[in-house]
């Protein structure tokens, strides 16, 4: 649904342009596609973050 060109990821670049209709329009003087870039890093970042978490919780558990 996502994943724009069915290559089984979800690139930057689809993440961009789902959230970019998305959003509230800014106000003029910013530029709209800043915004939504910044958006789009926070959220891989705390995606990348929940799967270290999560494979270092698993691995814990594989040796606890």
């Amino acid at each position: 649904m996502y994943d724009l060109n069915g290559d089984g990821f979800i690139s930057r670049e689809e993440m961009f342009q789902l959230l970019k209709n998305c959003l509230v329009k800014q106000p003029a003087e910013e530029d709209p596609d800043e915004g939504v870039k910044e958006l789009v890093e926070i959220t891989l970042k705390k995606m990348v973050l929940n799967f270290s978490f999560i494979s270092a919780f698993i691995i814990y558990l594989g040796h606890g």
